[in-house]
């Protein structure tokens, strides 16, 4: 098992802007210190607020990195987050952060009392070199995850970003 850093409460809140431990309720102490520190830094870089999802700690499939697995991983390496701003700035912002190794993108999500629709599923999966990157369409009502490892399906992603408006 590869335990990437420490749990939450071990965090330096100082070297987490823009963040405070409120955000993450209860579940914080499950989370990866590392994860913290990314997300932190994937924040200033954006240099426009982001919103912890609050389906964070809903159900997810068995293997999501947002909660611990025993043999994998001692503390959650992933977080769904909605930012604000344009979501292919978002994206690529993310793609930036070396230690993220998942970025996940859903257009279709939202967060209606913030206003924000479209986010990001991060995580800190161990393959910094090889990024596993994906988002997921909905068309007709059925959801499709595509690859993005492939120059048309980056394509087909950000014709489909193109059509989502900045959000303040």
């Amino acid at each position: 098992m590869s335990n990437r850093g420490l749990s939450a409460k071990f965090v330096n809140w100082d070297k987490v802007p823009h963040f405070g431990k409120k955000e993450f309720g209860t579940h914080l102490q499950e989370l990866d210190s590392i994860l913290l520190y990314a997300l932190g830094s994937f924040r200033s870089l954006l240099n426009a607020p982001v919103f912890i999802s609050p389906s964070n700690w809903g159900s997810h499939v068995p293997n999501s990195y947002h909660s611990a697995k025993k043999g994998r991983n001692a503390f959650g390496w992933a977080l769904d987050v909605f930012p604000s701003g344009s979501l292919l700035f978002a994206y690529q912002t993310a793609l930036s952060i070396k230690e993220f190794g998942g970025v996940g993108v859903y257009p279709f999500w939202s967060y209606p009392s913030k206003k924000l629709q479209g986010g990001l599923h991060l995580d800190i999966r161990l393959y910094p070199t090889n990024k596993s990157l994906w988002f997921y369409n909905s068309v007709a009502g059925k959801g499709q995850y595509k690859s993005l490892h492939s120059v048309e399906d980056c394509l087909d992603m950000f014709e489909l970003l193109s059509t989502i408006g900045d959000q303040k």
